[in-house]
């Protein structure tokens, strides 16, 4: 097996902490802002556990992947447990250029 390729971008987004958060950590709207995720459904009987399909470029991939970390309006991060092997996650900091909440 390949290993595994580290990405990061830092980027300053002007909205409440709260917002930005609603949008992340909201992975069944994803589709509508990441153009390469066709779908994201969440098990219905497990909150944490969630299936994802990628299509891009004429290639189409799916996995099941777990929360493995949840800090309400900090951080979120995944990892696969079936299919294309895959890890993420995003984390948020209130920059010291922001008004006072």
């Amino acid at each position: 097996m390949g290993r595994w390729l580290e990405h990061s971008v830092t980027t300053l987004i002007a909205a409440p902490a709260d917002r930005v958060w609603a949008v992340w950590s909201d992975l069944e709207a994803m589709p509508r802002w990441m153009r390469w995720i066709e779908s994201v459904v969440t098990e219905p009987n497990d909150p944490d556990l969630t299936d994802w399909t990628l299509a891009a470029q004429g290639f189409r991939f799916h996995w099941k992947a777990r929360i493995t970390q949840r800090v309400e309006a900090q951080q979120l991060h995944w990892e696969s447990v079936g299919g294309l092997p895959t890890r993420g996650g995003c984390a948020s900091t209130r920059s010291p250029m922001a008004a006072p909440p």
